[in-house]
């Protein structure tokens, strides 16, 4: 009995005073959503940036999904970015989507060439045609 005794106050000692740490992978995106609409085909379109977005140039994603929420992983993109002015409009350098099988999104980039304020940015996108 007195074996039993030391061995469970051990036991209670060796367990209560250790925390067990757990190294899980964030499950939380590491993205921060711009924008999100969903399409006259039913498809939701939702656009994703690694920072916030400024002049320069930024990495995009554009993640598809059906109604369903199955993915679109075959889809036909392009983009134009336009900058809508008072009086004028104009594009600026990008990169085309390319599908990315390790993120499940399509990744492009493009380089905003000036500040947005009163004027407004808009990445114009053409899905299968």
């Amino acid at each position: 009995m007195k074996y039993f005794l030391i061995l469970s106050a051990a036991f209670v000692f060796l367990f209560s005073s250790c925390t067990k740490e757990r190294n899980e992978p964030d499950k939380t995106p590491d993205k921060l959503k711009i924008g999100e609409l969903t399409t006259s085909q039913n498809l939701k379109a939702t656009l994703w940036s690694d920072e916030q977005i400024a002049t320069g140039y930024h990495k995009l994603y554009l993640s598809l999904q059906e109604a369903s929420g199955q993915n679109v992983t075959n889809a036909a993109l392009s983009i134009t970015p336009v900058m809508h002015m008072a009086s004028m409009s104009h594009s600026s350098p990008s990169e085309q989507p390319v599908f990315q099988a390790a993120s499940g999104m399509y990744e492009f980039a493009v380089v905003f060439t000036m500040p947005s304020g009163t004027d407004s940015w808009v990445i114009n996108t053409t899905i299968n045609g």
